[in-house]
């Protein structure tokens, strides 16, 4: 069951993210997983103090690394 959804996971990702490219929402799709990342992350740490080191892995796109907005967006609070 995992392996399957995490083929169509895949799959979506795959498909959506050409497609984002060629619409252009590919940098806006980009700030929101970021965004909603540090927001969970962030929320978890205050709901479980003893994970006070806890930390996400986010993949960035060859478009967002270059950027100094991605670089600002990424910068602790």
């Amino acid at each position: 069951m995992a392996q399957r959804a995490a083929l169509r996971a895949e799959l979506a990702t795959a498909v959506a993210m050409p497609l984002a490219e060629e619409t252009g929402d590919r940098e806006a799709i980009g700030r929101w997983v970021l965004g909603t990342a540090s927001r969970q992350a962030a929320s978890w740490r205050a709901a479980m103090s003893h994970c006070g080191d806890l930390w996400v892995s986010i993949n960035l796109s060859s478009l967002q690394l270059p950027s100094p907005r991605t670089w600002r967006r990424l910068k602790p609070s």
